[in-house]
């Protein structure tokens, strides 16, 4: 029994064994040669592909669905009560995972960076009222409750002074 030695590559026990289960030296081996494996990125994209094909449905509820819960959990919370809650999470993760945390942070404020070099594009018309936020610095912990002041006190004091 002869074994042919791959350039580059050492042979294993496993191509060994499969060589040798050839019948004649002469004939193929049952593996082809070279690397013939597609790469993972190729995989994911035929993936989504052939999904995209076969149950179209599924592949536009995947993408529709998250943003319908957004828009349900704004409604039913409220927007500033939606915004707490996300730096209170962010917060949690910034104690757990600081470069996680970062990372995030880079990301939304490419991505409101990037959204707001499109709106500077439109009419003025169209964006008047709109605002991004600002996601440059990491968000300070907002002032409790408790501490806040009183709007009505300052309404008082000027009915007082009036």
């Amino acid at each position: 029994m002869r074994i042919r030695k791959r350039t580059g590559n050492k042979t294993t026990k496993a191509r060994r064994f499969r060589h040798a289960a050839v019948g004649s030296v002469h004939e193929k081996p049952l593996e082809p040669e070279g690397n013939l494996r597609p790469a993972a990125r190729y995989l994911l994209i035929v993936g989504s592909v052939l999904v995209l094909l076969r149950w179209p449905l599924v592949a536009l509820s995947s993408l529709v669905l998250p943003l319908l819960m957004l828009a349900l959990l704004r409604l039913c919370l409220g927007g500033e009560r939606l915004c707490s809650l996300a730096v209170s999470v962010y917060g949690r993760l910034a104690e757990r995972r600081p470069g996680l945390a970062e990372a995030l942070r880079h990301a939304a404020d490419s991505l409101a960076l990037f959204l707001d070099g499109i709106l500077d594009r439109l009419p003025e018309k169209w964006t008047q009222g709109l605002y991004l936020p600002d996601f440059g610095t990491p968000p300070e912990p907002d002032i409790q409750p408790e501490t806040r002041p009183d709007p009505f006190d300052r309404l008082a004091a000027e009915a007082r002074r009036g």
